[in-house]
């Protein structure tokens, strides 16, 4: 599977930005600023990480040996300082709601993401998750995100999108845990088995192995994360077998968010190079490429024709009413 390519010499605060491209720069504070040579974002030790204002909280980031220390101080002079999980390496963006401060950093070089909860009153931790792309909702309720896999040792894995509830509790946010049979295999990983699916799979298959599915059937994230302005609808584009699909779910505030799916082919973005990416006339489109915009009923999709130019070019504009669940 191809990972996100990225513009040489880029900020680290512009491609958070860009990685979390449906969430509106007023809403959440990027504290991280560095230049990474190359077309690396992940570089724990150059990182430099700036202080920042949000919803009334001072915030400050600084390495505290193998940890990363986040210093949160309201305007009557109570503060916290929060250490972050011992996987989070590098900081990428922090959101700030009236119950919680959720942080958001990257693990490795895959930019496999480690997504933190706290609670805003006492500092404690809340929950704390693995995962692919985290994407808040401009609301903050929701993070969407794809399910963390390994990104070595394994062949052939998939893609599968969630959707995390930051209104609930974190026992709600794991169904599958719920839904388990004792002593039928693996328990569920409360680091990975987490939110509520919205495809490919179903709710009775949030169990499902994302490893070593057969070749052309597993699905592969073609694009960012994009939300609707106002947090109901979440779009994304999906490969899987060279066929690319635009996918809009409803993200209700309880229910099955995969009842509320819909997809809609996409013949203009097929044979797109990744999963059976041995293709010879494969394109490449990088996951950066694809932009969206979603509103109610329809969804308008274009491309950046490459990293330098903020020039898109329109694909067409998807009628989302009709389209399947």
């Amino acid at each position: 599977m191809n990972k996100p390519s990225h513009p040489r010499r880029m900020s680290l605060l512009a491609a958070t930005l860009g990685l979390c491209a449906s969430v509106h720069a007023t809403t959440t504070v990027d504290l991280t600023r560095a230049t990474v040579a190359g077309d690396r974002l992940f570089d724990p030790a150059q990182a430099t990480y700036l202080p920042a204002q949000q919803d009334g909280l001072q915030l400050s980031v600084r390495p505290q040996g193998r940890h990363l220390e986040l210093s949160a101080e309201d305007t009557n002079g109570a503060s916290h300082r929060i250490v972050l999980p011992d996987e989070m390496a590098q900081l990428a963006q922090v959101r700030v709601n009236s119950r919680q401060i959720v942080a958001i950093g990257w693990i490795n070089g895959s930019l496999a993401s480690a997504v933190a909860v706290f609670d805003r009153s006492s500092g404690l931790l809340v929950d704390r998750f693995w995962a692919y792309a985290p994407s808040l909702s401009p609301d903050g309720h929701h993070i969407a995100f794809a399910r963390f896999y390994p990104s070595h040792g394994i062949d052939v894995w998939e893609d599968q999108y969630r959707v995390y509830d930051l209104t609930r509790a974190p026992e709600a946010n794991r169904p599958a845990a719920r839904a388990a049979v004792p002593g039928a295999g693996d328990a569920p990983d409360p680091l990975v088995d987490v939110g509520a699916a919205v495809y490919p799979i179903k709710p009775a298959e949030l169990n499902r192995d994302f490893a070593d599915i057969p070749a052309g059937r597993a699905h592969e994230r073609a694009s960012a994360f994009f939300w609707s302005a106002d947090s109901s609808l979440l779009g994304f584009v999906d490969a899987q077998a060279g066929h690319a699909s635009l996918v809009v779910a409803t993200v209700p505030l309880s229910g099955p968010v995969s009842d509320q799916t819909r997809v809609a082919a996409l013949p203009e973005l097929d044979n797109r190079c990744g999963l059976g990416g041995t293709r010879k006339s494969c394109v490449t489109i990088p996951t950066g490429a694809i932009r969206l915009t979603v509103s109610a009923g329809e969804v308008a999709v274009a491309m950046q024709p490459d990293a330098e130019s903020e020039k898109l070019t329109k694909v067409r504009v998807v009628d989302m009413r009709s389209a399947p669940k």
